[in-house]
């Protein structure tokens, strides 16, 4: 049993007949079982990776899940194993950016037969010039796995307070997804968009100047930059017109960054490497 799943020991799973039915998304290359009255969403993709969200529409719960798959594990690091293991650092970074962020677990598992990785963390934003939290405190659980070529990210994000109320119904969402084993190329057209319920930023791009963020929205976001050694890259952000935002750094800082987005209560993650 895994440090994280440790915590919900005691709890029954008992949430079978509340799932209303499996869906399958022909370019995730893994099905889940979706709880009546709720809904999977297609947040966006490209030709190397696909993203969805999946929320409780009823209003009972408000964590929500995301399921992200990549190609091209062995360009980027070499094997699925490399893979895993060096989303799973990136996660960690991503749980630890906030101003208050602390990593809670760090465990091997499997999935579908498949090595696995899951991350567990607490965080939320506070002021930069005091302890005093700015927002409620977030869980936020990651489940990183591959096969082949193929990388899969599973997380489940949410207040600290929902997140252990309704543990069992997330672990058993997050327990029956399903790998296709024979998965191994995300199709040049994705399935047809599903408007999500919230607005996210669709893709970041890594120019030779810095990144791009296209957000739909003529709102300035909050664009925050880390380092693989925890450390926040100092930038500025600019209007690239039809709700493109440029994020230039003040200095140069080569390397793989994690950046995330914020725009009213949405936010997005992604990675990118900074250009010399």
């Amino acid at each position: 049993m895994t440090k994280w799943t440790a915590l919900f020991a005691g709890l029954v799973l008992s949430a079978t007949s509340a799932f209303a039915q499996r869906v399958a998304p022909p370019d995730l290359g893994l099905s889940i079982w979706v709880p009546k009255g709720w809904s999977l969403s297609y947040l966006g993709g490209g030709s190397d990776f696909r993203y969805y969200s999946m929320n409780d529409t009823t209003g009972v719960h408000g964590a929500w899940f995301q399921f992200e798959v990549y190609s091209g594990t062995y360009n980027t690091s070499g094997s699925s194993f490399g893979w895993v293991n060096d989303e799973a650092l990136v996660r960690e970074y991503i749980l630890q950016g906030d101003c208050y962020g602390v990593l809670l677990s760090d465990d091997t598992m499997r999935v579908d037969g498949a090595y696995a990785r899951e991350v567990y963390g607490r965080s939320a934003i506070c002021d930069s010039s005091s302890t005093q939290l700015l927002s409620p405190m977030q869980d936020r659980y990651y489940r990183i796995t591959g096969l082949g070529d193929i990388g899969w990210v599973m997380s489940i994000e949410g207040d600290t307070a929902d997140i252990d109320s309704a543990s069992s119904t997330y672990l058993a969402v997050m327990d029956s997804v399903k790998l296709s084993l024979t998965f191994s190329q995300i199709p040049a057209v994705g399935v047809q968009v599903h408007p999500s319920r919230s607005m996210r930023p669709k893709r970041m791009v890594a120019d030779n100047k810095g990144i791009s963020v296209m957000t739909e929205t003529n709102s300035v976001p909050e664009i925050s930059v880390v380092d693989l050694q925890g450390r926040m890259v100092a930038g500025r952000v600019s209007s690239g017109g039809n709700g493109v935002w440029n994020w230039r750094p003040d200095q140069s800082n080569p390397g793989l960054v994690v950046i995330r987005v914020r725009s009213g209560s949405a936010q997005w993650v992604d990675r990118a490497v900074l250009p010399r």
